[in-house]
């Protein structure tokens, strides 16, 4: 390549490349790079990498739809039982969620964050160059990724198990529709899977989740304008849409605990960590008994229970048994407090990840 010779402040003169933007201005590449939008690419690239590697590893899978199993069959087991079926139904199926997506993410973070680091793989992404800043920031929205798939369909899984509601006698004639369609959607998914992974070798587990989550979304839409007699009905007659901020609000608090599994992947491995996320889970859900009853009264329970995350903020069971309506001002409100929360259990992982051995 030509090069155009310079003169340098110091008197000496240096070469600059012909396809230089001019005199002291740098190229589109470095343009980008000053920006940011370099180390936006590998965020992106470690996001995509860790979700479809968390989606394909088969503990996703099981939980996702043992989870789904158990909401889904739950108004057979409140069948039995003495109390308000429907508010048991959905009180199941919200703890289901949020138990589900614990797991997954204690599960996936250390898979995916103790694993590459105990067998080196880190290394050799760290090595791209790669700052170890992108390498969290990455694994987290990857994570975090996953989490959000799984909450979706058991959110929806939720709703449309509302739908069917509770038997008060077997003669009672169920919501057909939902159950034809639900259970329909569901073989298809596992025969499309079978198909793709014998014939082309696609991997089982993340396609039979992307297909059923794809067609539950589908078939969702369609059940909002079929009744239970299968006549045309106005949208959305007989779900409750209220049960998707309670899992806008879930998501939230998993946003919470998948970055403290996140940190907790740093040093513990898989069991560890989940012992420690079960534990931070089980403290802030019990932060206001524990710590907020002896804030004003003790210095070191105050600072317990501000420094604690408080999920009990997420938890709205108890509007709706109050028959309560939760406002969008609320949903924006613990937004912003989860993003508080997140912010500073993602800015402890980077510093943690920084003193942390990988060589």
């Amino acid at each position: 390549m030509s090069t155009i010779s310079v003169t340098r402040k110091d008197g000496g003169s240096g070469q600059t490349p012909e396809n230089a933007t001019g005199a002291g201005f740098p190229d589109i590449h470095t343009t980008f790079d000053l920006l940011g939008f370099n180390s936006i690419r590998k965020v992106s690239t470690i996001a995509a990498v860790t979700f479809k590697e968390m989606i394909r590893h088969p503990i996703f899978s099981i939980v996702l739809f043992l989870g789904s199993i158990i909401i889904y069959a739950s108004p057979w087991f409140s069948m039995f039982t003495l109390l308000n079926s429907s508010k048991l139904v959905r009180d199941m199926g919200l703890a289901s969620i949020l138990l589900s997506a614990i797991f997954i993410a204690a599960f996936s973070a250390s898979g995916l964050v103790f694993r590459e680091i105990e067998n080196k793989t880190a290394v050799t992404i760290l090595s791209k160059p790669v700052f170890r800043i992108e390498f969290i920031l990455g694994k987290y929205l990857g994570l975090i990724s996953g989490i959000l798939l799984a909450v979706f369909q058991l959110t929806l899984v939720v709703i449309l198990t509302m739908r069917i509601g509770v038997p008060d006698t077997a003669s009672v004639v169920m919501d057909k529709p939902v159950l034809y369609t639900v259970n329909t959607l569901f073989f298809v998914s596992m025969g499309w899977s079978v198909m793709m992974n014998y014939f082309f070798e696609k991997p089982f587990t993340s396609t039979l989740v992307i297909t059923f989550v794809t067609l539950l979304t589908a078939g969702f839409f369609m059940l909002c304008v079929i009744s239970p007699e299968w006549s045309v009905q106005p949208f959305g007659k007989y779900f409750d849409f209220a049960l998707f901020r309670a899992g806008v609000l879930i998501f939230f608090a998993m946003a919470i605990l998948t970055s403290l599994a996140l940190l907790g992947s740093i040093k513990f491995n898989m069991l560890a960590n989940l012992m420690f996320v079960l534990s931070i889970f089980f403290v802030s859900m019990t932060s206001d008994y524990f710590f907020g009853r002896f804030a004003e009264t003790n210095a070191f329970a105050r600072v317990l229970y501000h420094l604690m995350p408080n999920l009990q903020f997420f938890w709205v069971a108890d509007a709706f048994l109050n028959n309560q309506t939760i406002p969008s001002s609320y949903v924006v409100i613990t937004g912003l407090y989860c993003l508080c929360c997140v912010s500073a259990a993602l800015i402890i992982s980077i510093i943690t990840f920084k003193g942390r051995e990988i060589a």
